[in-house]
């Protein structure tokens, strides 16, 4: 009785095998003949885009030369761009239109018939090459009035290019992506980008801001650096604004920050009609750059001339993302800005431009300096001669100094003791509510040879335990360390005519 149990166990457990192994196989049948299947579908679809053994085809036969007008709709826009007798071209209904030439040449030239395969005569469904309805409709016309229209539809699979038909066939053929470019362009796309300026910094003679954000700022290059007190042909800058007063510009600081305005970084075109400047902020803006520069012009014969330009940068309101709107010049073409290139135009520290240089006098320009401190004051009257170099020009030499009425026999301390009042240095600029002393720690006057600023009167005063006020002519704008003013009163009082 067991054997019989034990026999049909075993029995039934074959069953269960073999039906495993009909499963398994069964299985396996399925799925290699589902890959057969989708590889055959790859390998008919792939055959069917590499049609024929020819890599590309002639969709008609169509001379780019012989255009004059191509029109073309997209999902955005559609245009007529039209070759005038003169080989320029101009947007049909719109002749003011800023049209880029550059890109109307390439609407032109890439409307050829070319296409780089062909993928098959007779499609079932045009849907799915996304030709039921295409993403680009562009025709060209002919100077025989011949009319050739494209149709461009979805992007390949290998990505490589678009498929396309044309009017009167159900060919489908795939087309240079660069053919897909040119005919999605929008208005905005075409509006021209005009030329901005490239400027040669150390060529720049001014430099205006006007902002409501920032504040205004004014350089201007001088020639004749007598206009500021110094007398030194060390720094040729005035800044006229933002102070009420014309500063020495520091020539460094000042060479260092107009590198920021040797080229301009414009994004896309917005707009071009002038009735619209409004909407932009741009009709009357209130924020403007104006740069006054020379550029240098040299012939065929290595000789260098210089054109005196000018160039005005209008900004305006912002877009949803913060860039700017901005117009240049005269132009009603309006574009976009980023906030970070308009920020580095216009936000400047004018009082970092300053020269700090308080007492940095040319000695040649002094008839007589007199300086007071503590109680003690000294007279130093300069000695001069006008002699002929060797160019046959004038010039004037100093020949001596008296101190005190002495005239000195060796001048090399008194030199050294210049030096240190002249290489002072203020530390900034006073606060409107700033509270200082009227006796002043030091004065020192300069009576000068000079046209103007003939008489300089600088004062230290007191203001705090740290800082010393600077006053100019009776006008204290400035701070300076108070052992700055101890060093120079140590210098002059340890001084010792010879």
């Amino acid at each position: 009785m067991a054997s019989s149990k034990r026999k049909k166990k075993n029995l039934f457990t074959l069953l269960i095998l073999c039906l495993s192994i009909i499963v398994l196989v069964g299985a396996y049948y399925l799925v290699s003949n589902h890959n057969d299947k989708k590889a055959a579908e790859e390998e008919e679809t792939s055959a069917a885009e590499d049609a024929a053994s020819d890599t590309s085809a002639d969709i008609f036969t169509l001379d780019s030369d012989s255009l004059v007008k191509v029109s073309f709709s997209n999902q955005d826009w559609q245009a007529t761009i039209v070759k005038s007798d003169d080989d320029t071209y101009y947007l049909e209904g719109d002749e003011s239109f800023p049209l880029d030439q550059d890109k109307a040449q390439y609407v032109f030239d890439y409307i050829d018939g070319s296409a780089t395969k062909t993928v098959t005569e007779a499609p079932e469904n045009l849907a799915d090459y996304g030709l039921a309805d295409p993403q680009i409709t562009a025709t060209a016309t002919d100077t025989d009035g011949g009319q050739y229209t494209i149709y461009i539809g979805d992007k390949t699979g290998s990505g490589i290019g678009y498929y396309a038909k044309v009017e009167g066939s159900d060919t489908i053929y795939v087309v240079p992506a660069t053919l897909y470019t040119y005919y999605v362009y929008d208005q905005q796309d075409l509006i021209l980008t005009e030329e901005t300026p490239a400027i040669d910094s150390t060529l720049i003679s001014f430099l205006g801001i006007t902002s409501p954000e920032y504040g205004n700022l004014a350089l201007m290059y001088t020639d004749n650096p007598s206009t500021a007190y110094a007398g030194l042909a060390i720094n040729n800058w005035l800044i006229t604004e933002p102070f009420d007063f014309e500063a020495e510009g520091d020539t460094d600081n000042i060479t260092e920050m107009l590198t920021n305005y040797e080229s301009f970084t414009l994004k896309s075109a917005v707009d071009y009609k002038e009735e619209n400047l409004a909407d932009y902020g741009l009709e009357n803006p209130e924020t403007y750059l104006y740069i006054q520069y020379k550029e240098a012009v040299t012939d065929d014969s290595d000789n260098t001339t210089y054109n005196d330009l000018s160039y005005t940068l209008y900004i305006g309101n912002t877009d949803e993302d913060g860039n700017y709107y901005v117009k240049q010049g005269d132009s009603s073409i309006v574009y976009l800005m980023a906030a970070s290139n308009v920020e580095t135009l216009l936000d400047v520290d004018a009082k970092s431009l300053v020269s700090t240089y308080i007492n940095l006098i040319n000695i040649k320009t002094l008839n007589q300096m007199q300086v007071s401190y503590e109680g003690a004051s000294h007279t130093y009257e300069m000695l001069y001669e006008t002699v002929t170099n060797d160019d046959g020009e004038e010039e004037v030499n100093d020949t001596g100094f008296i101190v005190d009425g002495v005239t000195l026999t060796d001048d090399s301390a008194f030199r050294s003791m210049y030096q240190v009042i002249i290489g002072a240095q203020i530390a900034g600029f006073l606060p409107e509510d700033a509270v200082i002393g009227t006796d002043p720690i030091l004065s020192i006057t300069y009576d000068r040879t000079s046209d103007e600023y003939t008489n300089v009167t600088i004062e230290y005063l007191p203001y705090d335990e740290s800082y010393d006020a600077v006053s100019i002519n009776g006008v204290a704008r400035y701070y300076i360390d108070a052992r700055d003013v101890a060093e120079m009163i140590a210098a002059i009082d340890g001084y010792t005519p010879e």
